[in-house]
């Protein structure tokens, strides 16, 4: 995602006849396919960090209520949310190395 995000915003391609370049990031159609994506990669950041400063509490609280949260947070939804994620981001590297391939950026 890191790549293809600064790789987007340097790469040059195309602009007005008589003006400068336009970085390929700035096109519209990159954006509808790299921001929903750059977003859920802030969402699953701050919701890990979320959790693991619930548990980090927890364990120095031992207040059985804020336990008890966590462990819901963490056994029901964090398998749900795992799912989830994984089948996203199996679809996501494809996208990516595709677009990376459109911008001329080599993999090999």
């Amino acid at each position: 995602m890191t790549i293809t995000v600064r790789y987007g915003a340097q790469r040059q391609q195309f602009g007005p006849a008589e003006g400068r370049e336009v970085a390929v990031l700035d096109y519209t159609s990159q954006q509808l396919k790299l921001m929903p994506m750059l977003a859920t990669c802030y969402a699953l950041h701050f919701t890990a960090a979320f959790l693991v400063e619930q548990y980090t509490q927890a364990k120095r609280t031992k207040e059985e209520e804020l336990v008890a949260d966590v462990h819901s947070l963490s056994a029901g939804q964090l398998i749900k949310f795992s799912a989830w994620s994984l089948t996203l981001v199996a679809a996501s590297i494809n996208l990516l190395a595709w677009l990376l391939e459109i911008l001329g950026f080599s993999l090999n």
